[in-house]
């Protein structure tokens, strides 16, 4: 008859010799050490290249600049896109301005411009200096939502910058500015990454509600820093109407990079390609950022084709389509930023049905 000790000390005997035979490591489960993380399925199965062709109509053009474009809709038989026009300017803190134009087109490569779509407000309102970063929304009631960045100030002033809409029955125009503006604006507290500026908001509707995808970025030891556009990052806030009220998501920020970016509708998730600045030894240079997420909340990064650099990239995309394989992006022009103007993108954003 076994004593309690030697029965303990062959069952502690069998069970090591069974974890050895087995290769079975007794950590926990939920260790790193432990758990091998499964092999990501990626979302983005032919983006193996990209291409810039130059389009007409609002590409190069002396004397002005296009640059922020919005994503692209595609109404009846025409493609339409909205971006930021402006004069030419050398000083970009200080003379770069501009309004929300729009332009329309058969084919995505040869466009007709329309004309002044969101004029900047008068003085001493929230969007005096300048409206760009438009984003188009065609709502569930037939109107629609253009989404702009509002600034009262020039670039070196560096007050809080918001986001408005304008509503229109027709993607020509007129727009009329919401009443309500901004819908959406900092909270202009120190230690957020949101408290100086949002920015760039793109909108898409998922699960019963409207999603606002937005660039934040702080203040620096409680005032503003020019040096703080490498700490932009990306958060989301929620609607149940296109005009808001918002509401940020409680885990904000979602992505800790992303300047300029560019939003869709992705399988069943959401794709966003960011482009964001890095510190150099050099200076500054800009990156980008091909990202993921099965629930729009919880983002992947993935590869991308080398030395791709797309600027504040806008897409095609349709509720009848499975990711992106084009759309519109800006380059610097002759004299640099100050005439940089528009061109299209094509890259295979889709995806395996």
């Amino acid at each position: 008859m076994m004593t309690k000790k030697q029965l303990f000390g062959w069952l502690t005997g069998l069970i090591s010799i069974t974890i050895l035979l087995s290769g079975f490591i007794p950590y926990n489960l939920e260790s790193p050490s432990f758990s091998k993380e499964k092999k990501k399925e990626n979302p983005f199965p032919k983006l193996n290249d990209f291409k810039l062709k130059e389009i007409t109509g609002v590409g190069y053009e002396e004397n002005c600049y296009r640059r922020d474009n919005s994503n692209v809709i595609k109404v009846k038989d025409y493609y339409y896109v909205y971006y930021n026009k402006g004069p030419f300017w050398k000083n970009f803190h200080k003379e770069w301005e501009g309004s929300v134009w729009g332009a329309r087109s058969h084919d995505g490569i040869h466009w007709e411009e329309i004309g002044e779509m969101v004029s900047k407000g008068d003085a001493g309102e929230w969007d005096h200096w300048a409206t760009y970063c438009p984003n188009i929304l065609e709502g569930n009631d037939g109107k629609y939502y253009l989404y702009f960045t509002g600034q009262p100030e020039n670039q070196a002033a560096q007050g809080p910058i918001y986001v408005g809409v304008a509503i229109s029955n027709s993607p020509e125009g007129p727009f009329e500015k919401y009443a309500d503006n901004p819908i959406f604006s900092p909270t202009q507290q120190t230690g957020d990454f949101d408290g100086h500026r949002v920015d760039d908001a793109s909108i898409i509707f998922r699960n019963g509600r409207y999603w606002m995808y937005y660039k934040g970025r702080p203040y620096a030891n409680g005032q503003v820093d020019l040096k703080t556009i490498e700490s932009t990052k990306i958060g989301i806030a929620f609607s149940k109407k296109p005009t808001g009220p918002w509401s940020r998501y409680k885990r904000n920020p979602v992505i800790n990079e992303g300047h300029e970016i560019m939003v869709w509708p992705h399988k069943n998730g959401v794709g966003i390609v960011s482009c964001h600045y890095v510190k150099t030894s050099q200076g500054r240079s800009l990156e980008q950022g091909v990202y993921w997420s099965a629930d729009g909340k919880k983002f992947n990064k993935y590869e991308h084709p080398k030395g791709m650099k797309l600027r504040n990239p806008g897409c095609y995309y349709s509720a009848n389509t499975e990711g992106t394989t084009w759309g519109i992006s800006f380059k610097n022009g002759k004299h640099g930023g100050g005439d940089c103007y528009l061109l299209r993108w094509e890259a295979d954003f889709s995806c395996i049905k």
